[in-house]
């Protein structure tokens, strides 16, 4: 009949006193329950790789069951989603969601702690990626879906049509070309704050793909107003990188960056020789973003460096990968194979053109990854002209990317590492 019914059997007693005090005991709980503490709208939003994604969550009951339920939008796209295996155990609340991405099914685990009108949320994506987020009580979902919709359209406008940057056909020695590849922490998917957007016009990004959006044309230059990428979504070390260079260097001097970056990726992708082997026995979602790259991450790279040294000089090559190789001993020697093909395949001189190796999240930070960072450390004996860029002190959410601080701050230490070396070389030449 669906009434909520409770008994209880007092053991071993009577029609006594003891009975009543041990059934009263037994009901009064149940009597005087504390307010639900999770039934209601919530609003909360995931930094992610693909961008902000924001949800609405409903929680409450179906037939004395627990359910959830909400509306999630990322990028102007919105979809209904009903979450399964919904679970309560005093304030920790956890559930799944099955999402179709990329044409494969992604399993992503949720656990909450509710913390009055607060949730803070762990969000594991397959096993890809954890973000952290705090979800905050809220108004009706129609309301918050019409908020979520505005602060969409402005995302989308901070990604306005830009018009592509005239070149000569003739090579500009003051035109300083970087190569930037990696995973995760080097794809442009941090939040952006007003200074993000404001990027001096002598620092141009090529793009990597077209984007009617953006009036991007893959292989032209266009000023690095992030993100630096025509999927990306917000900022990565990239951006604070070539905005200190271009504020350090002479005003005849031009910064250009281009970018190729395969989130989750191990260093193997980028081995001329072997990323087949490598990629075939990769995930199905990483198997589609290398798809994107025409199936060869690190050649995509070349014929991009290759159209850049059409108008400048290609003067350093960053990297950030390792979160994927933790423990591989091999992992320099691995590094030294990339960086010599691309060497040898855009005809550049090694001691001209070093590389900028950055660790993983910092072990004072409790990073999963910091491990790596003395086998990142041992990479300039592989490769002479490399630097090691320090992470210590730089901060993060989940304690394997950089938080957009984090990012920021990354991205100078990147420039005063190539600096000193523009320096050296300066004095050396006098």
């Amino acid at each position: 009949m669906g009434i909520d019914a409770h008994y209880y059997l007092s053991p071993e007693t009577a029609h006594e006193w003891q009975t009543w005090r041990r059934s009263l005991k037994e009901f009064a709980p149940l009597l005087f329950q504390p307010e639900d503490k999770l039934s209601g709208t919530w609003k909360v939003e995931f930094d992610t790789q693909i961008g902000v994604q924001s949800y609405v969550m409903t929680f409450g009951k179906d037939d004395g069951e627990l359910s959830a339920t909400a509306k999630a939008e990322v990028s102007g796209r919105s979809r209904d989603v009903t979450f399964e295996q919904v679970e309560l155990n005093g304030d920790t609340v956890s559930f799944v969601e099955n999402l179709n991405f990329g044409g494969n099914e992604i399993r992503i685990k949720y656990e909450g702690k509710i913390d009055g009108d607060a949730i803070v949320f762990s969000r594991k994506f397959g096993d890809f990626a954890t973000e952290e987020a705090t979800a905050k009580r809220s108004q009706s979902v129609d309301d918050l879906m019409s908020e979520n919709a505005r602060e969409s359209m402005q995302r989308l406008n901070d990604g306005q049509r830009q018009q592509a940057v005239a070149m000569d056909d003739s090579v500009d020695p003051n035109f300083h070309i970087y190569l930037c590849f990696g995973q995760s922490n080097m794809d442009s998917s941090g939040r952006m704050n007003d200074d993000d957007r404001n990027v001096p016009e002598r620092l141009l990004v090529m793009a990597d793909f077209d984007n009617e959006q953006r009036g991007w044309q893959k292989d032209n230059w266009y000023h690095a107003v992030p993100p630096l990428a025509a999927r990306g979504r917000g900022i990565c070390m990239v951006d604070s990188f070539g905005k200190a260079m271009v504020n350090s260097l002479p005003e005849d001097i031009r910064v250009g960056i281009i970018k190729v970056c395969v989130p989750g990726c191990k260093i193997e992708l980028y081995q001329k020789e072997s990323f087949q082997s490598y990629v075939d026995g990769e995930r199905d979602w990483l198997k589609n973003i290398v798809k994107g790259y025409d199936g060869n991450p690190y050649q995509y790279l070349v014929g991009m460096a290759k159209e850049g040294q059409k108008h400048g000089v290609i003067r350093g090559i960053l990297l950030h990968q390792g979160e994927s190789n933790t423990g591989d001993k091999e992992w320099p020697q691995k590094v030294k194979s990339v960086y010599d093909d691309l060497i040898t395949d855009l005809d550049l001189d090694p001691n001209a053109v070093p590389l900028l190796a950055g660790e993983m999240v910092h072990a004072d930070q409790g990073g999963r990854c910091a491990s790596h960072n003395a086998i990142i450390a041992k990479l300039p004996e592989a490769i002479s002209v490399a630097q090691v860029i320090s992470s210590a002190g730089l901060p993060t959410d989940d304690k394997l990317h950089f938080n957009p601080e984090g990012s920021r701050g990354f991205g100078e230490r990147y420039a005063a590492a190539m600096l000193s070396l523009l320096a050296r070389e300066t004095a050396n030449a006098k």
